[in-house]
């Protein structure tokens, strides 16, 4: 790692202990000013460490993917921004899916078993705790974010299975904490459950992403 990609993930680590911090005091005017410049400083860090001949080359598609999160990260933290928010981040991921399965290849059919398996189990354990909370206006929307994010960490696994690298087990791992993530954040809008967790996965969840591609 160089000293200037060390410098990013310094500040990046730094302030995302801020934002977690922040996040769980409801401190919104804190959020406001740390929040909206985790993925540009992630963004940076990728973007040294490429230019710094980690890389093979950089990725355009896990650009897109961070700016869209800076834009769902920011609108999120304004009272009439889920909506946007949630177009912005399904975004994100719909730029995953591509860039993941790039560097995948499709396996047989028992190699699948356990993508098959994440999504049975996810609609039988939270979908039905999960939607009766949900306004009816959003449930289209809601579940169409869910199959989209669950089609972007199956994009991740088809990656590990093709190579089972280093690099793709730490984009696995990063496509099931933004699961998690967003799961519990699911619970915390609907569930009124309190905000643990979920900004620690969701950060870690981006680093490991980016990481994964240097």
């Amino acid at each position: 790692m160089k000293i200037l990609q060390f410098l990013f993930f310094t500040v990046y680590f730094v302030l995302s202990l801020a934002e977690v911090r922040a996040a769980s005091a409801r401190d919104t005017a804190r959020e406001k000013r740390v929040k909206p410049l985790l993925m540009p400083l992630l963004l940076a860090f990728y973007a040294a460490g490429v230019s710094a001949g980690e890389g093979t080359a950089a990725e355009p598609l896990l650009a897109a993917g961070l700016l869209f999160g800076f834009l769902g990260d920011t609108v999120l933290l304004y009272p009439r921004g889920f909506v946007p928010g949630l177009v912005f981040f399904l975004l994100g991921h719909v730029m995953y899916i591509p860039l993941f399965l790039s560097r995948s290849a499709l396996p047989g059919f028992l190699k699948l078993t356990p993508v098959f398996l994440v999504w049975i189990i996810f609609a039988l354990v939270f979908a039905p705790r999960l939607l009766p909370k949900v306004p009816r206006e959003l449930k289209l929307p809601v579940l169409l974010y869910m199959a989209v994010i669950l089609v972007m960490s199956a994009s991740a696994y088809l990656r590990f299975i093709t190579s089972a690298s280093p690099s793709s087990a730490l984009c696995l791992a990063g496509s099931l904490l933004f699961l998690l993530s967003d799961t519990q954040l699911a619970f915390v809008l609907f569930g009124e459950r309190k905000p643990r967790g979920v900004m620690e996965t969701y950060l870690a969840a981006q680093f490991l992403i980016a990481v994964s591609f240097l």
